[in-house]
């Protein structure tokens, strides 16, 4: 995997055309630190790679609330448990 600075990449557009051609892949730093993955999708299906990159970020959100959920306890309550805590949301929603 190749780093550009932002600068490179934006100034010099065929130098890191002919990179990411190469490699497949680049990854561009703003100040040293990443900030985009550019990757070639020359012979790629566009809508498919925009499907998968969503899917894998769905899966991520979902990993990420079920490891605050066993940090919180969350994850040992019961459905009795479960089911008043979304009863007492809904009533405090409706003003009750």
């Amino acid at each position: 995997m190749e780093f550009v600075s932002m600068r490179e990449f934006t100034a010099s557009p065929k130098e890191t055309q002919k990179k990411l051609s190469v490699g497949g892949e680049l990854v561009v730093t703003n100040n040293g630190r990443p900030t985009m993955l550019v990757i070639d999708i020359t012979n790629r299906d566009f809508l498919r790679v925009i499907d998968h990159l969503r899917r894998q970020e769905a899966l991520d959100i979902l990993s990420q609330i079920q490891m605050d959920s066993v940090r919180n306890g969350a994850d040992a309550l019961s459905m009795e448990e479960i089911d008043a805590e979304i009863a007492a949301y809904r009533q405090e929603k409706r003003g009750e």
